[in-house]
């Protein structure tokens, strides 16, 4: 049965975490803010600590490097023009059933 409940992509997913590492986060405030499974998370977390777009900081909270806030800042402008372009298609949709429809 579908609860029409949409997956998250690997994408949002990342932009999550480097979004929320940006004041610092913990792998339980990940889990209970995104509703991740425990696996999720620490692969994602790993996979971002091994790319050093994320890093432990002395308080045991993942942060952002240098190279986590240039990640996250081209990840931002992706999902402007992402949700741009969906934008464009939607008004682009013709209702052939509306009575407003002109010919071309």
């Amino acid at each position: 049965m579908h609860l029409g409940i949409k997956k998250r992509t690997k994408y949002e997913i990342t932009y999550l975490i480097l979004k929320k590492s940006e004041t610092g986060t913990t792998e339980d405030e990940l889990m209970l803010k995104y509703n991740f499974s425990k696996k999720t998370i620490n692969r994602f977390l790993s996979k971002l600590m091994e790319q050093k777009l994320i890093k432990l900081s002395d308080e045991n909270k993942y942060i952002l490097t240098d190279e986590g806030k240039e990640a996250l800042r081209i990840l931002e402008k992706t999902m402007e023009l992402e949700k741009k372009m969906n934008g464009i298609e939607e008004k682009n949709l013709v209702n052939p059933y509306s009575e407003n429809n002109n010919e071309k």
